[in-house]
């Protein structure tokens, strides 16, 4: 069976599951088994399905060429007919002509018919969210088992909702703010007050946007002001009490103050990284650091006590310097608020809050949730998953004063991806240094991940700017259903001048200016992985020429976990389809591990 044939069977045979009755058992068995055949012709010829949407977009240029030619040749034909005698070896070269022209739009048709066959099973294989109606419809619809979750949220605890990707758990703290607002279809059970305050907390200001974006189209229409970023809730929290405290943009002053404490073993940068990393994060008190020599798991270099009486001696130089300016690294916010905190008079001028809601927490210090929780009245309800964390690693509740012991419920159904993106990201995800027994599954059916690679970053953006005019032009999604996730926002100026060459308008979901709403409809989204975090796509495209930047201070094996669960939650932002766009011999053994992944599809 040739490449062609075998497209045409595929489609054949998909035609005939949609057109026949049969059991579900039967029909995931024969989708399962095509996957599988169109999975091996398109690792047989990498090439063609990379450059699907300009093959076929030449071969319509041509085809409208050849077919105005033929037309003119019949036009010419008709003239000589009505006097056959006088122009018939004139005819005759015409004639021969237009046949040849005829042969060569067949072979052409020929060709083509392998991408067309491909695009025909993608549009029967892929779950339909098109357009941003489409999209949307399937965000907003709790499953049986996120509403035992909500349930079971008393709202006068702390509470836990854990869960891999895709289960749903944004979705479920937003239910639990309606619930808490008695708003929606889950009223308040147990609120005595009759205005209750509640702030959604996130760490990235993309996935404030986006839960904004969420909460908008909820129809209970929840405030935007309640959701936010923990570091501008904190900020404001402690501007309340200390008006004269900022942020410091750079860490050039931080580390020039650090900078006579460093030896030759430890630079100011490792000092630096040491305080705001371990002893700020974790909120480690000068007994711990000294006395009790806590450990400091994850860390580059291990340090004795000689070393972190010099790392202790700089902190204190540091804090000193951030009193009398009110200049201060992100990292000091959780650590400022709990001193103001401790101080009666200042601790007066503080707003809290009733419930305090915290998406993907795994990703925030020990310290912030211990100031978060000093915050809340009557709970702290959070969201997270240990197998996401992409900035920390050995993340405690514990550590950060949450007892959610039995107050805490695992969602285990997967219904953003699709059992093809879930099955590949899984299988990923299994050999990462991170241990984690929690199981999820998906459910829906959709065409398999794709894998190109490309011997440098010239021709990846190449293969991966016609893989967006595919979506857009071939499968008809609309452009703001398509997500190109890169490890950096430098990679964001050389793909938008490529997208740019297509006439596709770009934007990066960075932007200060930028929405999830219709204000930004008609563009392909740009996000880092990082920026990613929580966010939905239809389609993911996801380019890799290298690895993202590992964390300071941590040491080699802890950098690769994170770098593997950025990866990992980058794969598992695509709802339906996830192609990955790597270089031929990639050198991090994270992106060469999920390169591997795909030959064992």
């Amino acid at each position: 069976m040739n490449y062609g044939s075998t497209y045409h069977h595929i489609v054949n045979q998909l035609d005939t599951i949609w057109e026949h009755h049969k059991t579900i058992g039967d029909l995931l068995a024969d989708a399962q088994r095509l996957q599988l055949e169109l999975a091996h012709e398109i690792k047989k010829h990498p090439s063609r399905s990379g450059h699907i949407s300009s093959n076929i977009e030449t071969f319509e240029r041509e085809q409208k060429q050849l077919t105005e030619n033929i037309k003119e040749l019949n036009v010419k034909l008709d003239r000589l007919s009505a006097d056959t005698k006088t122009h018939q070896r004139k005819i005759d070269t015409l004639r021969n002509e237009r046949y040849a022209l005829q042969m060569s739009l067949k072979r052409k048709e020929l060709e083509i018919s392998v991408e067309r066959e491909y695009v025909a099973a993608m549009r029967r294989m892929t779950v339909y969210t098109r357009t941003r109606s489409d999209y949307e419809r399937t965000l907003l619809r709790l499953t049986s088992e996120q509403k035992q979750v909500l349930d079971r949220i008393s709202l006068n605890t702390d509470f836990l909702i854990k869960g891999r990707a895709g289960t749903g758990k944004t979705l479920v703290l937003l239910k639990a703010i309606e619930k808490a607002l008695g708003k929606g279809e889950q009223k308040a059970l147990e609120i005595q007050e009759l205005h209750p305050s509640v702030s959604l907390l996130t760490y990235t200001k993309a996935l404030a946007k986006y839960d904004r974006y969420l909460a908008g189209i909820l129809p209970s229409d929840i405030d935007a002001d309640v959701i936010s970023t923990v570091h501008a809730f904190l900020r404001k929290r402690i501007n309340e009490a200390d008006s004269c405290y900022h942020p410091e943009n750079n860490d050039s002053t931080c580390i020039e103050i650090c900078s006579p404490y460093a030896t030759s073993s430890m630079s100011a940068q490792d000092i630096l990284g040491e305080i705001k990393t371990f002893i700020w994060a974790h909120a480690v008190t000068r007994k711990e650091y000294l006395d009790e020599m806590i450990e400091r798991k994850g860390m580059e270099k291990p340090l004795q006590a000689a070393a972190r009486n010099t790392v202790w001696q700089a902190k204190e130089a540091l804090e000193k310097y951030i009193s009398e300016t009110g200049c201060a690294p992100f990292q000091h916010f959780p650590i400022r608020l709990m001193q103001l905190l401790d101080d009666e008079k200042s601790k007066a001028l503080i707003r809290r809050f009733d419930h305090i809601c915290i998406d993907e927490a795994q990703d925030l210090t020990a310290a912030t949730l211990q100031a978060l929780k000093r915050l809340a009245t009557r709970s702290v309800i959070l969201a997270g998953d240990a197998d996401q964390s992409i900035y920390q690693m050995g993340f405690s509740f514990q550590r950060a004063g949450l007892d959610i012991k039995g107050r805490s419920y695992i969602l285990k159904t997967n219904f953003r991806n699709t059992v093809q993106i879930h099955h590949l990201a899984e299988r990923f995800k299994g050999s990462s240094i991170c241990e984690s027994q929690e199981y999820s599954a998906a459910f829906k059916e959709g065409p398999l991940p794709e894998l190109h690679q490309a011997p440098n970053s010239a021709a990846l953006i190449e293969l991966m700017t016609d893989r967006v005019s595919f979506f857009t032009k071939q499968l008809e999604y609309d452009l703001e259903n398509i997500c190109v996730l890169t490890p950096s926002k430098n990679d964001f100026p050389v793909i938008i001048q490529a997208l740019t060459d297509k006439n596709i308008k770009s934007g990066s979901i960075r932007d200060d200016n930028f929405a999830f709403d219709e204000s930004t409809s008609g563009i392909v989204r740009l996000s880092t992985l990082h920026s990613a975090k929580g966010l939905d796509f239809p389609v993911v495209l996801l380019y890799l020429p290298n690895e993202a930047k590992g964390v300071d201070g941590y040491n080699e094996e802890t950098n690769a976990g994170i770098c593997r669960n950025l990866v990992y939650v980058a794969m598992t932002r695509a709802m339906d389809h996830l192609q990955v766009f790597t270089l031929d011999n990639p050198d991090s053994r994270v992106i060469a591990d999920l390169v591997e992944c795909f030959s064992l599809t």
